[in-house]
């Protein structure tokens, strides 16, 4: 597991490492950070690392977004570092992989939260971006690049498109119906490539007026190509934000599948003036729906 550390909020974050037999307890492996994000032309305020992979070469490369004003939201754009083993150090290289999208696109203001996996073909990245990310826009919607070498990548695009907004590219997932618990926002995909089709868990969150708070959740979308995403017919929610639990936003998520065992990890804090905590949860057998 790579893991982001913060001391405070605005800081340069500092990416760890650790191990673990089983997926749920897990031993820190070094006592410094094996990347720091710092001295990176290209970043402004931080960056958050969210995927890590291992190249064709045996390279490890961890990917990452910026943080370029303090908003989480963006401005944000795609950046990578490498080592020749998880324990680093992890030097970034010069210039950013992926950029947002030319002014009027879907993604203009930011990509971010990048996830990359290795197929059989090439490499594929998830990410979210967006065009300024409010509640009353909906425009925080999911995308898609491949790579043939995890260096340089090309968005997604349906060439028939032509409006300004996806005349480049073109989001592979977009925001749930109005009051679905996922309409205002879908962000974070992790995906997960199986035999019998593919797994995207994703984060979203909106803004309840009654309770005047912000209420995030965790959901599921399947797919057949990694390409056309659906919502399974009947609640896709996984997980929400618990009140009873103290629980106020939960951030980065990362799934990843072991055997017959997918394992979540999610970021949570417990309250505003609070750090975060990192909590698992495991799922055996297949998340796909029956057939």
């Amino acid at each position: 597991m790579f893991y982001n550390g913060i001391s405070g909020w605005p800081a340069h974050v500092h990416v760890g490492y650790a191990t673990s037999e089983d997926g749920l307890s897990w031993t820190r492996m070094t006592d410094d950070p094996v990347f720091t994000g710092e001295g990176i032309d290209y970043t402004g305020v931080s960056i958050f690392v969210s995927s890590a992979v291992v190249l064709e070469d045996g390279t490890w490369a961890l990917y990452f977004y910026t943080i370029d004003t303090g908003n989480f939201s963006g401005p944000g754009k795609i950046g990578r570092a490498t080592a020749v083993s998880p324990f680093g150090p992890f030097t970034a290289d010069p210039e950013p992989v992926l950029l947002p999208g030319p002014e009027g696109s879907w993604d203009e203001h930011a990509v971010l939260n990048p996830n990359v996996l290795k197929t059989d073909e090439d490499y594929v990245m998830y990410f979210d971006g967006n065009m300024g990310d409010s509640d009353s826009t909906r425009d925080r919607v999911i995308g898609m690049a491949t790579s043939p070498d995890g260096v340089v990548w090309t968005k997604y695009n349906i060439e028939s498109t032509t409006a300004a907004v996806v005349a480049e590219s073109d989001p592979i997932f977009k925001t749930g119906l109005s009051g679905a618990w996922d309409r205002d926002r879908v962000m974070d995909p992790n995906v997960l490539q199986t035999e019998d089709g593919w797994i995207m868990i994703y984060e979203s969150s909106h803004f309840d007026q009654r309770q005047q708070r912000r209420d995030y959740g965790i959901g599921i979308a399947v797919s057949e190509d990694g390409i056309n995403w659906e919502r399974p017919e009947e609640n896709n929610q996984l997980l929400a934000t618990l009140a009873d639990k103290g629980w106020t936003a939960i951030y980065l998520i990362t799934a990843v599948s072991h055997n017959d065992t997918t394992y979540l990890y999610y970021d949570v804090q417990a309250n505003v003036q609070s750090g975060t905590i990192v909590y698992g949860a495991a799922f055996t057998g297949s998340l796909l729906p029956e057939k």
